[in-house]
């Protein structure tokens, strides 16, 4: 029965606090608003901590690994003293000349070449996808060929149409394909988060301890 009733109080928790939100940002209704600024503030706090268990998890996991000579341990090293040098740095503050020389000669060219890299799985992904198997998949290769021409250099010195059609696709089919999957992705997620607060989604049935 305590359960039982642990559960359900956990669910009205997250409907008034869901219902809250929802009321405060269509209506202007004082107290309300100010309620739901400081719950908000609460929330950005509260998920500031989640940090602290998650950078523990990962430092007792990838020590446990580096203990045990387990799979990939001497990536284990790398991780565990990046995190430390940057951490240390990091208390520093984060205008501190160690922090920014790590940051701008370190992170950034790590990100900058992790990036890079994903050209050519994109490359990879396009020589499979570009290939007309089917009217549909000869449909995507030609406004992909038009877009790509329309926007290098190289297609508007052979035709200077490229452009127009490029600025075409862009401006009408493109726009109005990923307004409707905009439009879809918002809906699905509104009926998502109107199940959650009613508690019948699968956070609703986990907080009940249904799942």
């Amino acid at each position: 029965m305590a359960n039982l009733a642990k559960s359900y109080l956990a669910s009205v928790i997250v409907a008034v606090v869901g219902f809250l939100f929802v009321f405060t940002y269509y209506f202007q209704a004082q107290p309300l608003n100010d309620w739901s600024q400081t719950l908000a503030q609460i929330i950005s706090l509260t998920s500031l901590f989640a940090v602290l268990p998650g950078a523990f998890l990962m430092l007792r996991r990838e020590a446990s690994i580096l203990t045990e000579r387990g799979p990939n341990w001497d990536r284990s090293i790398i991780t565990l003293v990046s995190f430390i040098i940057f951490l240390i740095s990091g208390l520093t503050g984060l205008n501190s000349p160690i922090y920014l020389w790590l940051y701008n000669n370190v992170f950034v060219i790590l990100s900058t070449a992790i990036f890079s890299l994903l050209a050519f799985y994109i490359m990879s992904a396009g020589y499979r996808t570009f290939r007309a198997r089917s009217w549909e998949a000869t449909v995507l290769l030609v406004v992909g060929l038009l877009t790509i021409l329309g926007v290098v250099p190289f297609g508007a010195s052979i035709w200077s149409g490229f452009p127009t059609i490029t600025d075409w696709i862009l401006k009408y089919p493109s726009t109005g394909t990923s307004r409707g999957i905009t439009i879809g992705i918002a809906l699905g997620t509104a009926g998502v988060i109107v199940r959650t607060i009613a508690g019948q989604g699968r956070l609703g049935r986990f907080i009940k301890g249904e799942e």
